[in-house]
């Protein structure tokens, strides 16, 4: 959470993109990872074969690497605002986001 905040700072004093922020404090420009998810899904023998509800392209290779199936991609709807655009489209460019 702190690496977050700060690359908050950075973004807004320098005008750099969310990637571009953290690329400053030397990290990746998403440090999630879906471990404890999947270990979840796995104690609760969900099935392998699943709808799933993400954007992310990393969220989603992590699921069929833990070896789940996506049956079904679901695309959460998104509103664009002014408040929000400019990192969506970041996350759309640069991360590979595919959001519409």
């Amino acid at each position: 959470m702190e690496s977050k905040i700060q690359a908050l700072e950075i973004q807004h004093a320098r005008g750099l993109d969310t990637v571009e922020a953290f690329a400053e404090l030397g990290l990746k420009p998403d440090l999630r990872t879906y471990t404890v998810c999947l270990q979840a899904m796995m104690d609760l023998h969900l099935a392998g074969t699943i709808k799933f509800a993400s954007q992310n392209p990393n969220k989603i290779a992590a699921m069929k690497s833990a070896g789940y199936e996506i049956q079904e991609l679901l695309h959460p709807e998104i509103e664009i605002t002014p408040y929000n655009k400019s990192e969506l489209l970041t996350k759309k460019r640069r991360l590979g986001y595919d959001i519409k």
